[in-house]
């Protein structure tokens, strides 16, 4: 196989964006619990696998719920995605993303996590979306001096 012309290099830059905007796009809609955004990565059909911590879900349905029962424990979350390796075949790609997370959960407890997800995507009717997100849940603690959810004492730089 020759040299890839430049309009399937670009075609694949393009996939391969539109496959790492999936991973920020989650984020996003997790941390906002934006219902619509949350749904739109994913297809019909697809796998959420977060395991024993909160479950596997199959199907948009489910997935919808999770978001929900996510909101229920975490009063907010912030998501950051790194490490990220797309693997692209035509249709199909495959993504590693590592992420690490700040949370407080409805008791006002401070939480660090640190996960890694292997994703599954597919283009379907022209759109990526997830058809399966694994997540391995690397650790999951509290904060020893915990930030507080007062506006006032947020930010203090000289601590």
């Amino acid at each position: 196989m020759g040299p890839l012309s430049v309009e399937d290099r670009i075609r694949a830059l393009e996939d391969r964006n539109a496959v790492i905007e999936l991973a920020a796009t989650y984020n996003r809609a997790v941390d906002s619990y934006d219902e619509a955004l949350w749904l739109s990565v994913w297809h019909d059909d697809a796998e959420y696998l977060i395991g024993e911590t909160f479950g596997n879900h199959y199907g948009l349905e489910q997935i919808r719920t999770i978001l929900h029962t996510l909101r229920e424990y975490f009063h907010e979350m912030h998501h950051y995605a790194t490490n990220v390796v797309v693997r692209l075949d035509g249709d199909s790609a495959r993504m590693l993303v590592d992420a690490d997370v700040t949370a407080t959960d409805r008791s006002g407890r401070a939480l660090m996590l640190a996960a890694s997800y292997v994703d599954t995507c597919e283009r379907r009717r022209g759109r990526w979306g997830f058809t399966k997100r694994e997540i391995s849940l690397h650790y999951a603690t509290p904060v020893t001096q915990p930030w507080t959810l007062t506006p006032d004492e947020r930010f203090v730089l000289d601590a």
